[in-house]
């Protein structure tokens, strides 16, 4: 079933704008377009959504949302910028005049709904006026703290449910939007009512209906009197939160065909900020042109709603590289022999680098998110393109993951408050670092686009995990962050998702005696470097490389350059030498996902069934395997 993802724009804008302005004028601009492109990822299709000028309920009240930070030129005109950027970067930006983006996506959300089949949709933002869209086809992910909320988190959060969130609101007000609501009634005064009396339509009406024993059915009698006395203003209050589902898109989603994530391409320039504090705005582009159907295909049938035809091939950009392993593994030595590479230490400085090699780097080493910037804009500075095209460096690598995370930590939460937090697990100390993370991929990724690896060195853990259907518990490698708990996790799937590659280095141990999964004797043979997913380790691969590699820059250049995307028989064919070999429930689930896998599923299952026999030859009693 395709899914829908309406971004709400001004909302993640604005959030942005008044959280990292102060880093510097491109900020909010970087950490926009990074946080679309993440959302963006993990859906099928999107649409942004915007505001268009002053909405109908300024007509109604002058003095809706007053209580907010004004919206000030500097911030228009760097939203401005992030509208054309996405608009040429290929994602569809709904507008309408007098309209919020809430009531855009209102609308979005019924028309999706009116289709055949129904579409699902998940909404990107924070108002809470959007849960009373929530259903089982539609969700909302909050875009400050990532957590995905359905009507049963409503339920559990307000005691309403989402069909009844426009009255809850309208009874005890808004104080985001400066919403007033009815005197005396607070949220459990108006829980109580609307589980009673179901609606503020049902509620009303009770007013004036008595009990058998002549009591008032609407109690308290304050809180009978206090509606009674502000029936105008629950009405007022009931105009303003409602979204409305007649905004003028219709044609708009008739007419587009919503871009399927895969599609959504880098703007070829992006809006630099002129001199004076004034934006540049880049010059209009129309959106790509669909690719072209491929020869024996079926013509798409006329559709309001279709998934865009793409055809595979290669991905040749540069590639996103986070490489963890075991303290001591020589991670730092590995990049240091990569020939172009610059390193920009964070941490220990240049602590184990090869002492046959001189890679470039700064002499100090940043002391603050604002310092690390500053460093990468030297970096991409002195790393300007020759006549030909050509980079002095086109690698360039962070040491490490983890003093990136105390430079966010320190600028999010204050140094002196960082490791108390940390260690108390606070989650608001997600929600802070989260705008600075960000911040930090939209700037490698900007040095990216240019045409330069990016490296990341990450330090590793050792994790216990439970099966969701076993209970058994086994141990895997992870990237170590000093963030416990929901800042960690959070934190660490932010930089797996954008990464390309997980690689994780480790010893090449040949067993002599004993097992690998009880004590053993063994002796250590080289390193190697993993490129796969499995139960020891997390890695992932972008392209088709082998699952395991010697930890040498020349083997991984050679399998970069011979890896390109295999075609489905190939990896099918793969899949059907490993199957024979695994157990039987391990190639039952296998084979009900195989029938449907195409393309990047058909590759997760090759890799998900690797790490399956691995797993099984691992747990084998062979004592004298290694022999």
């Amino acid at each position: 079933m395709p899914a829908l993802l309406l971004v709400d724009l001004s909302a993640l804008f604005w959030w942005s704008w008044f959280s990292s302005k102060h880093q510097s004028i491109d900020a909010p601009f970087e950490l926009v377009i990074g946080k679309v492109r993440q959302l963006a990822s993990k859906h099928s299709h999107v649409a942004i959504c915007c505001d268009a000028g002053r909405s109908f309920r300024y007509e109604l009240d002058p003095e809706y949302k007053a209580k907010r930070p004004p919206k000030d030129e500097a911030g228009c005109a760097q939203l401005a910028r992030v509208i054309a950027e996405l608009k040429a970067m290929g994602f569809q930006v709904l507008e309408a005049g007098g309209f919020e983006a809430d009531d855009l996506i209102a609308t979005a959300a019924a028309w999706a709904g009116e289709q055949d089949p129904p579409i699902e949709v998940v909404i990107a933002g924070q108002d809470k006026d959007l849960l009373s869209l929530l259903s089982e086809r539609v969700s909302l992910l909050h875009v400050q703290n990532g957590v995905l909320v359905r009507p049963d988190n409503v339920r559990v959060k307000f005691g309403v449910g989402p069909e009844q969130m426009r009255d809850y609101l309208a009874l005890v007000g808004d104080t985001a939007d400066n919403i007033k609501g009815v005197p005396r009634i607070g949220q459990e005064h108006a829980k109580r009512l609307l589980g009673e009396f179901g609606s503020v339509a049902g509620l009303l009406k009770a007013l004036d209906e008595k009990n058998d024993d002549g009591s008032w059915k609407v109690r308290p009698d304050g809180i009978r009197e206090s509606l009674v006395a502000n029936v105008g203003l629950l009405d007022h209050a009931l105009k303003l939160v409602t979204l409305r589902t007649d905004a003028p898109i219709l044609d708009a989603l008739a007419q587009f065909e919503l871009f399927a994530a895969s599609r959504i391409r880098p703007a070829s320039g992006e809006a630099k900020p002129a001199t004076g504090g004034k934006t540049q705005q880049p010059p209009a582009k129309a959106p790509p042109s669909p690719p072209p159907t491929q020869q024996g295909s079926k013509p798409r049938s006329p559709s309001r709603f279709s998934a865009a035809s793409v055809t595979r091939a290669p991905d040749r950009s540069k590639h996103k590289i986070i490489l963890t392993g075991r303290s001591g593994v020589g991670k730092t030595y590995l990049v240091s022999t990569i020939p172009g590479v610059f390193i920009v230490p964070i941490e220990e400085g240049l602590k184990g680098v090869s002492p046959d090699h001189e890679p470039a780097h700064f002499k100090e080493t940043p002391r603050t998110i604002g310092e690390f910037h500053q460093a990468l804009d030297v970096f991409a500075e002195l790393n300007t393109a020759d006549a030909e095209g050509r980079r002095q460096f086109p690698h360039l690598a962070l040491d490490s993951l983890s003093g990136i995370e105390r430079l966010v930590h320190e600028a999010a939460c204050g140094a002196e408050k960082v490791r108390h937090m940390e260690a108390k697990d606070f989650k608001k100390v997600w929600s802070a670092a989260e705008p600075f993370w960000f911040e930090v991929q939209a700037k490698l990724d900007a040095i990216r686009r240019t045409g330069v690896n990016i490296w990341i060195i990450a330090h590793s853990a050792e994790t216990t995990d439970a099966s969701t259907t076993s209970g058994e518990f086994y141990r895997r490698w992870d990237i170590q962050l000093k963030g416990t708990g929901t800042t960690g996790v959070e934190a660490r799937q932010l930089w797996r998702t954008w990464a390309d590659h997980v690689f994780f280095l480790d010893w090449a141990v040949e067993v002599q005696k004993g097992t690998k999964t009880s004590r053993s004797i063994g002796r250590y043979k080289g390193r190697i470097l993993h490129t796969r997913e499995s139960a020891g380790y997390y890695a992932k691969t972008r392209l088709r490389l082998p699952p395991s590699l010697p930890a040498t820059w020349e083997d991984l250049a050679k399998a970069w350059a011979a890896g390109v995307a295999a075609p489905d028989t190939k990896l099918r064919a793969e899949l059907n030498e490993i199957l024979p070999q695994l157990a039987p429930e391990d190639r039952a689930a296998i084979e009900a996902e195989l029938e449907t896998a195409t393309g990047n599923k058909l590759s997760a299952l090759v890799s998900r069934a690797q790490g399956m026999l691995a797993v099984a030859l691992e747990d084998a009693p062979a004592a004298d395997a290694a022999e």
